[in-house]
């Protein structure tokens, strides 16, 4: 084996592991549902005692309906290599996160989503 071939044996085997743990749309929406379930629960534990009876009535109905509507407006773009997370917002997609490694990570960009749909 020459020397030469080194770079692109090692090129072709980074490529090669980055293609199988390219996480799923599965993946991707999970991690976004554990992001809306950390908010939720950081919001009630700044409630009063008699407010959290409520708010855990309350984030036990809203996650079930977030998770569904996560479920239907997350999307994921598989480049393969590495995917992006995507969520539609008013009718356009919108990249939230990315997939690398077997690991998605969310960005700010939900937080600012989050913001701009309150006004």
């Amino acid at each position: 084996m020459k020397k030469s071939q080194l770079p692109l044996i090692i090129g072709g085997f980074v490529i090669l592991i980055l293609v199988l743990t390219n996480p799923g749309l599965e993946d991707h929406k999970a991690k976004v549902k554990a992001s809306f379930r950390k908010e939720i629960k950081s919001a009630i534990a700044s409630k009063t005692d008699q407010e959290s009876a409520a708010a855990i009535f309350g984030q036990t109905l809203g996650t079930a309906f977030a998770e569904t509507v996560i479920d239907h407006l997350i999307t994921r773009d598989n480049y393969l290599l590495l995917s992006l997370t995507k969520l539609k917002f008013d009718g356009e997609p919108k990249v939230i996160g990315v997939g690398i490694l077997g690991n998605v990570f969310i960005t700010k960009k939900i937080d600012e989503l989050h913001e701009e749909s309150k006004q």
